[in-house]
């Protein structure tokens, strides 16, 4: 990953969907609870819980993949390994990136 996220506004589509459309209804319902995964990464690193804030990226790394969602995955793989290294500054950022896929995931939806 590039970890260019800043730049980059273009919609994500779920590759699942492309090999098939018929999970339309599982991969929005998946879009509409990013939010909440999200926010319990936001939290569990402000409350500095390491080992929940290394399960919720290692979920997210896996379900993110599953729907069909390749980057958001890969960002989640690279908090992980943030998470396992300490690099406070890194994890942030990726924290960050996560809501920026997330709208590009919106878009791809709409």
């Amino acid at each position: 990953m590039n970890g260019n996220f800043d730049n980059d506004n273009s919609p994500l589509y779920s590759a699942l969907l492309k090999s098939d459309p018929d999970l339309i209804d599982l991969v929005e319902e998946f879009v509409k609870r990013l939010p909440e995964k999200i926010t319990d990464i936001r939290n569990n690193y402000a409350q500095q819980d390491y080992e929940a804030l290394k399960k919720s990226a290692h979920d997210l790394k896996g379900t993110s993949g599953n729907f069909g969602f390749p980057l958001m995955s890969e960002l989640a793989a690279r908090l992980e390994d943030e998470i396992t290294a300490g690099n406070q500054g890194d994890i942030s950022q990726s924290i960050q990136h996560l809501d920026l896929l997330y709208q590009r995931i919106l878009a791809g939806l709409a």
